[in-house]
């Protein structure tokens, strides 16, 4: 209509040429449909199973897990009925006790059923696990790990892939956190083997080494340090990518890591090296090493590597224990001198102070494991 008026000239003010254009390539354009309802939005995304998270309402319908075996039997449960599943079943249970609240993850295993089902139908991809956190923490709190050895099953099955697909990787990431995590361990030896043999289907080259390494770290009979220490000493170019990298994610996670090898180390009497490594997470990650000392100043321990004194039939305690050196403050700034009308100002003596590190000895083990030592000595 706008060409036709400003052919005939019955148009007052010129028109642009940008629209006249459009108007003659789409004559019949037809208005822009009034948008959809919100339900109907969300109904159509529930009904198919390979919707991304991220497009996925906050709020999934809360069903029990029996009404998401009858749907997944009957192969019409989605993406969604998991992600409700999961949580309502998690909901349930944050009234329990601690321990309580482990006996029932173990014994209903909703996470790990919920997980294979994913596994099997390749629902999601792994955009799931890194959008929907609460889902993937809910999933990680099965710590019945036996339970997963059917997907690692699944894993040694997908060798003669030419690459990772999503749902390989999505494996690859929640058994990698699960694993890592030390509510969970110790798990069985045979699933750890086989997940360790599958590092070459889920990383690339450079990286199989490195994550090889991390992995030796959380062994759940024969902990070890020593892939993780040739690295290392060889300056793998992976590692210091890792350490030098401009992501504070990974250099922290990286920088843990380390200190679990260095405890190791220790454990193993191999105090030098140990020393070693404290210094390479001093000098990349100052940021894990402070906190780290914060943590031993109050406690006195780490929760994170308690256990590995505890459960590990290899290794005993650290036979030297030091402590983290004092903080280096700067001087402060001179403090002006109060004015004659507040009157002399009353300084509280040094030896009054009490500091988190002065409630134990200098190198005096504890019956939760002992300080982490420090290369200093």
């Amino acid at each position: 209509m706008l060409a036709t008026l400003a052919r005939h000239n019955l148009c007052s003010t010129p028109l642009p040429r940008r629209l006249i254009v459009h108007a003659v390539l789409r004559p019949s354009a037809s208005r822009r449909p009034p948008p959809r309802h919100r339900t109907e939005i969300v109904r159509t995304a529930h009904s198919n199973p390979f919707t991304p998270a991220r497009n996925l309402p906050k709020e999934p319908e809360n069903i029990s897990f029996q009404t998401f075996q009858e749907r997944a039997a009957s192969r019409t449960a989605t993406l969604s009925d998991a992600r409700g599943c999961v949580l309502h079943h998690d909901a349930a249970l944050h009234n329990l006790s601690p321990e309580r609240w482990r006996e029932e993850v173990k014994a209903q295993a909703v996470g790990g059923r919920v997980l294979m089902w994913l596994w099997e139908t390749g629902c999601g991809g792994d955009g799931i696990f890194r959008n929907d956190h609460q889902f993937t923490n809910t999933l990680l709190a099965d710590n019945a790990l036996e339970r997963y050895c059917r997907a690692l099953g699944m894993i040694e099955q997908a060798k003669a892939a030419c690459y990772p697909y999503p749902p390989l990787v999505a494996m690859y990431v929640v058994l990698d956190r699960a694993l890592k995590r030390p509510t969970c361990l110790p798990c069985s030896t045979r699933g750890f083997e086989a997940f360790l043999a599958s590092q070459r289907l889920v990383n690339t080259a450079d990286r199989v080494a490195l994550s090889v390494a991390g992995l030796h770290l959380y062994h759940p009979t024969r902990p070890t340090a020593k892939p993780m220490l040739r690295l290392l000493q060889s300056k793998d170019p992976m590692l210091d990518t890792v350490l030098s990298g401009s992501r504070p994610s990974g250099r922290n996670q990286m920088g843990g890591e380390l200190l679990r090898a260095a405890y190791i180390l220790r454990c193993e009497g191999a105090q030098d090296e140990a020393a070693f490594v404290e210094a390479v997470v001093e000098a990349s990650t100052p940021v894990v090493w402070l906190t780290r000392e914060t943590v031993y100043r109050v406690t006195g321990t780490d929760p994170k590597l308690v256990h590995l004194t505890k459960g590990t039939p290899r290794l005993n305690r650290p036979s030297q224990l030091a402590v983290f050196r004092p903080l280096k403050i700067d001087s402060d700034p001179p403090i002006p001198a109060p004015s004659a009308a507040e009157g002399p100002s009353s300084r509280i003596p040094p030896e009054s102070i009490q500091t988190p590190s002065s409630r134990h000895d200098i190198g005096s083990p504890h019956e939760d494991g002992g300080r982490l030592p420090y290369s200093g000595q």
